[in-house]
């Protein structure tokens, strides 16, 4: 649910709801098991131009689109996620996070630490900060971006205390849930 929330799309139709991923091959394959485990996903792989090999995978369903229209996934872009919150269990809530991460979050580990997350630039990040506070996470800052042919938002962390912290929170019960790529970036900044 949370990888959806970052890379997902779901159109509504007359009689049903059509949901898609697009990914990486690379990314897809590291996380097959998780994302076909319950979804009989139709898989098709492309070449786009200049670009890796991607993933684009398909479902039609009413009973999972339905859910996904009950819980904000159609206004996702500039929504908050809070409904979709409210319904996970709080044992269960880090996995939300994790697959966020992995679909819209950036891990950077080099002379400079962070963690964010990017939206469209009207994002409503009150179900992040919402968190933040719950983790009594105490710094973070909102970066919004307006270009030429482009608008962004992000939230991030930078001081490492607190990437610890929200790292922490979603990687405990690693369980090999995710994309490894992402997680050897986090195995890096613990180990600092």
């Amino acid at each position: 649910l949370g990888f959806f929330w970052g890379d997902g799309c779901l159109r509504k139709g007359e009689n049903s709801t059509y949901l898609t991923i697009n990914i990486t091959k690379k990314d897809f394959l590291n996380i097959e098991s998780p994302l076909t485990k319950h979804i009989n996903w139709t898989v098709k792989f492309h070449f786009p131009k200049d670009r890796q090999e991607q993933a684009n995978l398909s479902f039609r369903g009413n009973r999972l689109g339905k859910f996904l229209l009950d819980n904000g996934y159609l206004t996702k872009s500039g929504g908050s996620a809070d409904k979709i919150l409210s319904k996970i269990p709080e044992n269960l809530k880090h996995y939300w996070w994790r697959g966020y991460l992995d679909a819209d979050g950036c891990i950077i580990n080099n002379r400079k630490n962070e963690v964010s997350f990017s939206s469209t630039y009207d994002q409503d990040w009150s179900f992040a900060i919402s968190t933040f506070n719950q983790l009594k996470i105490d710094k973070y800052f909102i970066n919004k971006v307006k270009r030429e042919n482009s608008e962004s938002s992000k939230i991030a962390l930078c001081r490492l205390n607190n990437l610890t912290i929200l790292l922490s929170y979603i990687y405990k019960d690693w369980n090999n849930i995710g994309l490894i790529r992402k997680y050897e970036k986090i195995d890096k900044i613990f180990k600092k």
